[in-house]
């Protein structure tokens, strides 16, 4: 199975996802976000957006951005089946 099935699979069988992104985010980094929250939205996942950084200047034109949250230790006690860390580029990213 290719990476790409893989990643499919994984979308299908799962119902519950946290989306995040790499630190000192940006642009490309919040459009990934916000693309990957509305493309499982519209498959009737949940989705919960979560970033450990302040919200950028310059992107509250920016869809949905109300639906992204900070990081808090409260988040911790809800249950995800998925964790999507996307643009990183690294590990240590």
């Amino acid at each position: 199975m290719s990476a790409i099935e893989k990643v499919v699979t994984c979308i299908k069988r799962n119902k519950k996802f946290l989306i995040t992104t790499h630190t000192n985010l940006e642009g490309d980094a919040l459009g990934s976000e916000l693309a990957f929250y509305l493309i499982l939205k519209k498959m009737g996942k949940h989705a919960v957006i979560v970033n450990d950084d302040d919200m950028p200047y310059g992107y509250d034109f920016l869809p949905l951005l109300k639906k992204i949250k900070k990081f808090n230790f409260g988040l911790c006690k809800i249950k995800f089946d998925c964790f999507v860390i996307l643009d990183c580029c690294s590990l240590s990213r």
